[in-house]
């Protein structure tokens, strides 16, 4: 049985880094990140499944998911450097990132 789970596991692990490599050749940076983030904080959770069949609400997942891929796309020099000259809006858009991002590392830091 054990050895079924870690084929198993290896199987998903593949797929997963699979998918990645697609989506980060086609531009799809954010969404990596996000879903990077779900695979780390959340491994066991399938966030889809919740929403169809529960009524667990799933909005802290998705903020921690977010909160991860704002950490990762938006530099802490960048703002440390500048943040007192540069608007959320600025900052968002030099790292091409939604504003609700650029908020979530905001909050974080300040």
């Amino acid at each position: 049985m054990k050895k079924l789970e870690v084929t198993i596991n290896t199987i998903d692990a593949i797929n997963t880094l699979l998918s990645i490599v697609i989506l980060v050749t086609s531009g799809r940076e954010l969404f990596v990140r996000m879903e990077l983030g779900h695979a780390i904080l959340h491994p066991r959770l399938n966030t889809p499944f919740m929403r169809k069949n529960t009524l667990f609400s799933i909005d802290k997942i998705e903020c921690e998911a977010n909160t991860f891929a704002a950490y990762l796309l938006i530099p802490d020099e960048s703002l440390f450097d500048s943040h007192d000259q540069m608007t959320i809006y600025d900052i968002a858009t030099l790292h091409n990132v939604p504003v609700e991002l650029a908020e979530l590392k905001f909050k974080g830091l300040f």
